[in-house]
This record gives C-alpha cells, structure tokens and sequence, in this order.
C-alpha cells in the first residue's frame, strides 16, 4: 500500500510540474477613441444591483464613463472573458489517474470459501495523451478567450456609437425646443398683431382664425418635441443601466465641419475589432486543425497494480497497458471539417472586410454631403430667409403684405433652421460611425 501511495504522488507531482499553457486571455489595447475615456484595465461592474445615475448637466464625456463601466451589455462580454478563461484553465488539466481495487476467490465452495484463497489487487491507471492533445486543446480554448477579448473591445466601440448618437439626438431636441419656443413667441405675437388690426376693421376676422391656427400647430410642435426630448433622454440614460433623469445634456450641435480624406480614414479601417479579431481567429483555427490531427492518435492507458495473495501470504505486482484500434473512426470527419473551417475562414474575413469598406464608402460621402450642406445653410439659406421674414413682415405691418406672405416667410426660416439641426445632428452620427468603423477619434465635438 504504501508503494501503491509512492506511485500516486508520483504521478501528481509529473503531470503537475509539465503545466505550462497560459490560462489568461490577452486584452488588446483600447482604440483611440476610448483610450481617453475610460482608463484601460477598468471593467463594467460585476452586478447589476444600483447603478449610478447623473443629476443636473450632463458632459458628453460623462456619459461615455457611465455607459463604459455600467453598460449589461459589456458587463456579460466582460463576464464572457473569465469565463473562457476558466474554460481554458479546465483545457490545459491533465485527465486524473483512475484508482481500483479488486477482489478475487472468495464466498465461493471448497477451497474457496471464505477469504482464505482471495487474491486482492490495488492498481492504478493513467491515460496518456499522446500528439500534444493537452496542449493543443488548451491552446484552442485560450484562443477562445483571446477572441472574447477582441468581441467585448466591439462592444465596447458599439456602446460609444449609441451613446454618442443618442447624446447628439437630446441636443437635436434641444435646440428644436429652443426653435419651437421661439416659433410659439413669434405665432403669438403675429396673432396679437393680426387681432389688432381685425379690431381696427383693417382684416377680415377669417385672418385671426389663420393666426391661431399657426399658434396651435406651433404649441403642438413643441409638445411633441418635449415627449421627444424625454424619451431620448431615458434612452441615454439606458446605456447606463440608469433609470433617473439628468436634467440637460451641455453642449451644441454646431461645430467644426472638419474630416479627414476618405483614404486617410480607410487605413485604419484594420483597427476594426472585427477585423483585428480575424488574426487570432484563423490561429484559433489552425490550432484546432491540430487538435482534430491530434485526436486522431491513440491514447493508451498504462496501470500498475499490488496484489496479495492470501493462500501463500506472496505479494506480486502487475502492469498492463491497454490501447485503442483505429479500425472505423480516426477522426477523419473533425479533420476534414476543420480544414474546411480554416479555408471558411479566409473568405469570411474578405467577406467583413468588404462590408466595413462598403459602409464606410457609404457613411463617408453622406458626411461630407452634410458638411457641404451645413454651410449652405448657416452662409446662405439661413440668412436670406431671415432677411425675408423681416422684410415682409414690416411690409405687412404697414399693408404693403398679406397674412399668407408673412406665414410662408416665416415658414420657410423655420424650416431651413429645422433642417440645420437634422444636417448637423445627422452630420455627427455619420463621423461618430466613421470612428466606430475605425477606431479612430475625429474629434465630432
């Protein structure tokens, strides 16, 4: 027995000492356009149970905070990597040893009765993994880990998108209920007008009427702005896992209208994520072609056993080797299905490729068209229909316009100044995407 104890920790000690796989996935480094948010081995919290939430004004630059270490979206992803590291760490253990004992000869008849002539064997068995299969399959389960590393860092750029977009959706409703206010004020003021020169028999009262009509439809405006408002706002907040209310969100739409050239942003279009990832997935794929290779070499099992006699009181050891015959199955199919997956591979990469380059072809002339768009508006449109609104309205107050043409004047400012916003708002979701599709910050406000 105690030869039977030397030989197990024997065993322990071999198979221990030869466990070398690394157990941890590598984290790659943060894109650019987080690097300033969050700090780098900073992770979401680990539970959902109350999370922060903002009060008052609420920074860009906060949200971003927030949204990064609160998200439950990237707290599962993040949750992912241990797990696979786990996984991994499973991967790499050696299989355990398989203790037995056994008794022969005894309650039987004649000279076997009782336990004089038992013969009672204590052996020890261990499979040998031969081809490198322990290592192997350690090495495709950390590439495993390695892969959920790259999928939380996509996430990671996903959660700043939304968050940037929906941040620049609250500043859009912002400054549309700053216009809708102000369109309310002049509606209101062009009624009292209106209502004056009714009492003085100057209009007809059908103008009055036409007046109050713009005066509901502007009050109408603004309180589906404010519902809108409210609601882009708790979608913010989402993004935190937060359930309050901050009470404005700082900053303007307007800004710098600067971008780089399509070409300068395309080479950072590797810096995708989801196209770095495909580096470590195609080594996850070989080393699982390897592994399936790997499998198809047979294992043996070899065991040492004491056993003793009790007729002639002799001790006597005995060893035995048992091994598979790879008659029918030599893993040919896994085999097979790997090479298969390893050339999938390579076409599902240009596959990606291919649709991150489309989009950003897409993405980057719209911007550029908004951008175009944007000053168009701000040096010409904007200006002139101010510069018409005023002119027909003082000619209205003196008779020399209708009703309906200072209505259409003032429509028409109205709407050139709704279509800035939508333009502006529009124009820092598409540079928001381009940083997404890259990495890269563009510096949007």
């Amino acid at each position: 027995m105690k030869f039977m104890l030397n030989i197990s920790i024997a065993f322990m000690i071999l198979f221990s000492s030869c466990s070398t796989t690394r157990t941890s996935a590598v984290i790659p480094e943060s894109r650019p356009v987080l690097k300033q948010i969050v700090p780098e081995r900073k992770v979401p919290r680990q539970t959902p149970a109350e999370v922060e939430d903002l009060k008052g004004i609420l920074t860009l630059g906060n949200a971003l905070r927030l949204a990064l270490l609160q998200n439950p979206e990237l707290a599962v992803f993040s949750l992912e990597i241990r797990a696979r590291e786990a996984a991994s760490l499973q991967a790499s253990l050696f299989p355990n040893p398989e203790l037995s004992i056994e008794s022969e000869n005894f309650a039987g008849s004649g000279i076997y009765n009782g336990v004089d002539a038992t013969e009672t064997t204590i052996s020890l068995g261990q499979l040998i993994e031969l081809g490198g299969k322990r290592e192997k399959r350690a090495q495709v389960a950390i590439l495993l880990s390695d892969l959920a590393a790259w999928d939380y860092e996509a996430v990671k750029l996903d959660v700043y998108f939304s968050v940037v977009t929906l941040y620049t959706q609250v500043l859009s409703f912002q400054e549309k209920s700053i216009l809708d206010r102000d369109l309310l004020r002049i509606a209101k003021q062009l009624l009292a007008t209106v209502e004056e020169r009714v009492q003085a028999g100057g209009l007809s009262p059908a103008e009055t009427a036409r007046a109050s009509v713009v005066v509901s439809n502007a009050e109408i405006s603004l309180h589906r702005t404010g519902k809108q408002l409210t609601a882009a706002r708790r979608q913010l907040a989402a993004t935190w896992n937060g359930r309050g209310l901050f009470e404005k969100a700082s900053g303007k739409l307007d800004g710098a209208l600067t971008i780089l050239p399509l070409e300068a942003i395309g080479q950072n279009l590797d810096q995708n994520p989801d196209i770095a990832r495909w580096v470590v997935e195609m080594d996850k794929r070989r080393a699982s072609l390897d592994l399936s290779k790997a499998l198809a070499v047979p294992d043996p099992t070899v065991s040492l056993a004491y056993r003793r006699i009790n007729e002639s009181g002799d001790n006597a050891f005995v060893a035995g080797l048992s091994i598979p015959l790879l008659f029918f199955n030599r893993n040919q199919g896994a085999i097979q299905e790997a090479r298969i997956r390893l050339k999938q591979g390579e076409w599902e990469k240009e596959s990606r490729l291919n649709i991150l380059r489309a989009r950003l072809e897409t993405v980057y002339p719209m911007a550029t068209s908004l951008a175009t768009e944007i000053g168009i508006l701000k040096e010409k449109s904007i200006p002139n229909a101010r510069k018409a609104y005023s002119i027909i309205k003082d000619g209205y107050q003196r008779g020399k316009f209708q009703l309906i043409d200072v209505l259409d004047a003032q429509r028409t400012l109205f709407e050139a100044r709704v279509r800035l916003i939508e333009s502006m708002k529009n124009y820092k979701i598409g540079v928001s995407e381009l940083e997404r599709l890259t990495g890269q910050n563009l510096n949007i406000f």
